[in-house]
């Protein structure tokens, strides 16, 4: 695995049922998390999702954490029957899938580290934070 650990999956898959999936030479769990890091691709205009992803043990972000956790789970469920998954994992993906989507288009806060506009000095944004130019109230 690239950015999660072994022990992060602890309390959201079994140890039997994670030893099961993951495949000979944990080639399921790698696939599983690499499809997880592709549905990150929405934040990378806006946060450093590379710089992120760079981040070892207490320095990485919890919330992209435990984001990739929800997702990798799914993807590595997707080695079994539909009967056999949980409806939990798949409610945990869709809604890190949601997260994902809020905090892409500004809905929901987030604490990834942002890209900074290089002329500005400030975070990148596709935002708009404001409202109309301010009228004078002139009628002539």
């Amino acid at each position: 695995m690239q950015f999660l650990v072994t022990t992060d999956l602890n309390g959201i898959i079994g140890k039997n049922t994670l030893t099961s999936l993951r495949g000979v030479a944990d080639a399921n769990l790698d696939t599983a998390e690499d499809l997880a890091l592709s549905e990150l691709d929405p934040l990378y205009a806006n946060f450093d999702i590379p710089g992120e992803l760079l981040k070892s043990g207490s320095s990485r972000n919890d919330m992209l954490v435990r984001m990739l956790v929800h997702i990798t789970v799914y993807y590595l469920f997707n080695a079994v029957e539909d009967v056999d998954i949980p409806e939990r994992v798949d409610e945990n993906y869709r809604m890190q899938i949601k997260n994902i989507k809020e905090i892409a288009s500004g809905k929901l806060s987030s604490t990834l580290d942002t890209l900074t506009n290089d002329e500005t000095g400030l975070p990148k944004s596709n935002y708009r934070w404001g409202s109309d130019a301010a009228r004078d109230n002139e009628i002539f």
